[in-house]
C-alpha cells in the first residue's frame, strides 16, 4: 500500500513537472511571439516615421516648388499686365492721332519725311521740306533736280476716315466709298492746282501714307488713278515713295559724277604724276641708304682691324 502511494505520488510529481515544463514552453513561445511582434511593431513604427518624414519633406519641397511657380506666374502676370497697359496706352495715343484730321495729317507728313531722309539723307541740294512757292503755297516738300532750276513738289494727304467707315460699316460701304472717292479726287485737284506751275516741273507727287488705301485705289478706283495721271499727279504709297526717292538719288549721283568727270580725270592725272615723283624719291632714298649702309659696314671692318692690331701690340709688350 505504501509502495502504491509512492508510485502515485511520483506520477503526480512527474505530471506536475511535465505541466510546468509545458507551461514554461508555452510562456517562452508566447514571449518570443510577443518579442517578434514588438520588433515588427517597432520596425513598422520606424517605417511609418520614415515614410511620414519623407512625405513631409516631399510635401514641403512640393509646396516650395508650387509657391515658387506661383510667384513666377504672378511676376509674369504683372509684367504682362504692364505690357498690356502700355500697349493700351499706345493704342489710345494712336487712336487719338488717327481720329484727329490735323494730327493724322502731321503723322502722314512725318512718315513721308522719315522715308525721304532714310533714302536721301540730309541733302538740302536734293530735298527741302516745307517748300514755299512764289504763288504763296507751301508744299510739304520739294525735290531739287539736277540741270534744272524747277522743283518737283510732294504733298501728303491721308483720306482715312471714310475708308475706315467703309470697312467697319459694310452695310453702308457704297456710301462711304463715294465719299472716299470725293476726298481723293479733291486731293488730286488741289495738288494739281497748287503745286504745278512755272516754278515747278509739270508733275507733282501726292503721297498717301496708307498702303491699304493706295491698294484700294488701284484695285477699286482705277479711274481715280487715271484722273491723277491726266492732271500730272503721281499717286504714291510708302513703298512706291521709297522707289521714287531711290531713283532721284541715283540720278543726282550720276549727274554730278558725269559733271565732274573731267575734273576727276585731271585730279587722277595729277595724282599719278605726284605718285611717279614720289616713287623716284623713294628709289633715290633707297640707293642713298644702301650707300650709307655699305660705308658704315666698311668703317666697322676698319675699326675691327685696328682693334686687332692694337691687341697684338699689347700682347707683344710694345705698349705699356
Amino acid at each position: 500500500m505504501s509502495s502504491a502511494m509512492n508510485t502515485l505520488l511520483l506520477i503526480v510529481i512527474l505530471l506536475l513537472l511535465v505541466g510546468c515544463l509545458f507551461l514554461a514552453l508555452v510562456v517562452f513561445r508566447m514571449s518570443n511571439s510577443m518579442n517578434r511582434m514588438r520588433l515588427e511593431m517597432q520596425d513598422q513604427k520606424t517605417s511609418l516615421e520614415t515614410m511620414t518624414q519623407n512625405q513631409s519633406q516631399n510635401s514641403k519641397a512640393m509646396f516650395e516648388e508650387i509657391s515658387s511657380h506661383l510667384s513666377r506666374m504672378y511676376a509674369q502676370l504683372g509684367s504682362e499686365h504692364s505690357l498690356l497697359y502700355g500697349l493700351q496706352n499706345s493704342m489710345k495715343d494712336i487712336n487719338s492721332v488717327m481720329s484727329n484730321a490735323k494730327r493724322r495729317g502731321s503723322w502722314g507728313e512725318y512718315q513721308m519725311e522719315t522715308l525721304i531722309r532714310v533714302y536721301a539723307g540730309q541733302t538740302p541740294s536734293l530735298y527741302e521740306a516745307q517748300f514755299r512757292l512764289d504763288n504763296g503755297k507751301i508744299a510739304d516738300g520739294a525735290f531739287h533736280l539736277p540741270q534744272s532750276d524747277k522743283v518737283l513738289c510732294i504733298d501728303s494727304k491721308f483720306p482715312m476716315e471714310n475708308y475706315l467707315n467703309m470697312v467697319q460699316e459694310p452695310e453702308d460701304e457704297a456710301y462711304y466709298a463715294r465719299e472716299l472717292r470725293k476726298n481723293i479726287k479733291k486731293h488730286i485737284e488741289d495738288v494739281a492746282s497748287k503745286y504745278i506751275n512755272d516754278q515747278t516741273l509739270n508733275e507733282a507727287i501726292l503721297f498717301i501714307p496708307s498702303e491699304a488705301i493706295y491698294q484700294y485705289i488701284l484695285a477699286e478706283q482705277q479711274d481715280l488713278f487715271e484722273l491723277a495721271l491726266s492732271k500730272h499727279v503721281l499717286l504714291c504709297s510708302p513703298t512706291t515713295l521709297s522707289g521714287i526717292v531711290f531713283i532721284l538719288v541715283s540720278a543726282m549721283k550720276d549727274y554730278y559724277r558725269s559733271k565732274n568727270a573731267s575734273r576727276i580725270e585731271k585730279e587722277l592725272i595729277l595724282l599719278r604724276s605726284q605718285m611717279g615723283r614720289l616713287e623716284d624719291k623713294v628709289t633715290k632714298a633707297s640707293r642713298n641708304a644702301a650707300l650709307v649702309s655699305s660705308q658704315v659696314e666698311a668703317i666697322e671692318q676698319g675699326c675691327h682691324q685696328i682693334s686687332e692690331v692694337l691687341s697684338q701690340l699689347e700682347s707683344a709688350g710694345d705698349l705699356s
